[in-house]
């Protein structure tokens, strides 16, 4: 499990009343008359409710703005990216939208969809390919958070052509898990509770990934080293030895070069092998300069360098 889907996992325990247990007098039973658990993607505890996200916090759309607009240095401004960092500046006369520190920005079009920035700064704006949602407490916000975090595709289904959308409307109408107020707080107890963990644990993902990578590339570069040196197989008498098929090779090949020096030799190979100029064996020649102008001719694929690395050619992108 990495990181990220440990995160989800928790906020999903969080949200679906799993993370902690549920405790008498906290809160009353659902009648069997009550709806909207049904439309949740998971069940939820028989003493919490399902709301609107409407009725739960503020949605809207964000405010005009487009970034040669952003020349102010007050207020940030937050946009339809998945980075969640600030698009730009305007000053306070030109806000519109006016966000405080815990709400939260969705982008509302193209690939970011599904992607959320909770706002840091205690005053924002938010462009209008975003929509924000302004939680009425603190603890909701952090609810709401692991909320949309842990719901992804169930929640930011997007709509439209060929540019994804998501409304207000459709956000606003989207069914939310409500705890009580005091298993609420115990919720967020624990979820922060966890977060410094989970940190660890990303740090560790990190190095024992790096780790496989590293144990990857060393361990491939010494198959190669000992296949290069004879040290892979056992040499057979009866497969004969490399100058019986030099020889061979020089009558396709006639071109004499300079014999290989001891000081040249890398590394010892077994008495059956023996060295020999590359150009003995192999043809090496350097690539054709490309001129993007060409228009005429036909197509074919070319590789380029940025497609070349050690022990690597990417053939996915000619």
């Amino acid at each position: 499990m990495t990181p990220e889907e440990l995160k989800k996992s928790i906020f999903r325990s969080a949200v679906s009343g799993k993370l902690v247990p549920q405790l008498p007098g906290e809160g009353r039973k659902r009648s069997s008359r009550a709806t909207g658990a049904e439309k949740l993607p998971f069940d939820i505890p028989d003493t919490w409710r399902v709301r609107r996200l409407g009725e739960t916090a503020e949605v809207g759309t964000g405010q005009k703005l487009i970034k040669k607009d952003m020349t102010g240095t007050e207020v940030p401004v937050y946009s339809s990216s998945a980075s969640g960092e600030a698009l730009g500046y305007i000053s306070r006369e030109d806000q519109r939208v006016f966000l405080k520190k815990g709400d939260i920005v969705v982008p509302a079009r193209g690939s970011a969809i599904g992607s959320i920035t909770v706002v840091g700064d205690e005053n924002a704006a938010c462009t209008l390919s975003t929509l924000y949602i302004k939680p009425s407490t603190e603890e909701s916000a952090k609810f709401l958070y692991c909320f949309l975090a842990s719901s992804g595709p169930e929640l930011f289904a997007s709509h439209g052509g060929a540019i994804p959308q998501l409304t207000a409307s459709r956000l606003e109408n989207a069914p939310v898990p409500v705890p009580p107020e005091k298993e609420l707080a115990r919720i967020i107890q624990k979820t922060e509770a966890l977060l410094p963990l989970l940190e660890r644990f990303e740090t560790l993902y990190s190095k024992l990934e790096k780790l496989d990578a590293d144990f990857k590339a060393a361990f491939t570069k010494a198959i190669l080293s000992r296949a290069a040196q004879g040290r892979l197989l056992p040499q057979l008498e009866e497969e004969g030895t490399g100058g019986a098929l030099l020889r061979k090779i020089r009558k396709e090949r006639p071109k004499k070069y300079p014999k290989i020096k001891a000081s040249e030799k890398l590394f010892d190979i077994p008495k059956s092998w023996t060295w020999v100029r590359f150009p003995e064996v192999a043809d090496s020649c350097l690539g054709r300069l490309m001129n993007t102008e060409e228009k005429s001719g036909f197509l074919l694929r070319c590789i380029r360098t940025s497609d070349v690395s050690w022990g690597k050619i990417d053939l996915e992108n000619m």
